[in-house]
């Protein structure tokens, strides 16, 4: 696992050292059989951040606008699939 395995992930990061480091945790923990618990917790909430600013700049800010929801065209359905793609939904 490389960070550049994540371009969706880098393109929308807050901070690219950060998000790689949380990368290269993640892949040694898995390599080594453990981590230490505050590099876990710490790579959890930056990849995190990262998915949730992924999923703003890659979907949501692109078929689930504001717009739309204003001007009521976002159909019932439509509603559904946002709240059950929701990335903090999806990883519950």
């Amino acid at each position: 696992m490389h960070p550049n395995d994540f371009p969706l992930l880098r393109a929308a990061a807050q901070s690219l050292t950060r998000l790689d480091a949380a990368l290269v945790v993640i892949s040694n923990g898995i390599a080594d059989g453990a981590t230490r618990n505050v590099a876990l917790q710490d790579a959890k909430f930056t990849l995190s951040n990262a998915v949730e600013n992924a999923w703003r700049k890659h979907v949501s800010d692109h078929y689930f606008t504001g717009e739309a929801w204003r001007n009521g065209k976002m159909s019932e359905v439509l509603r559904e699939l946002f709240y059950k793609l929701l990335p903090a939904k999806v990883a519950a």
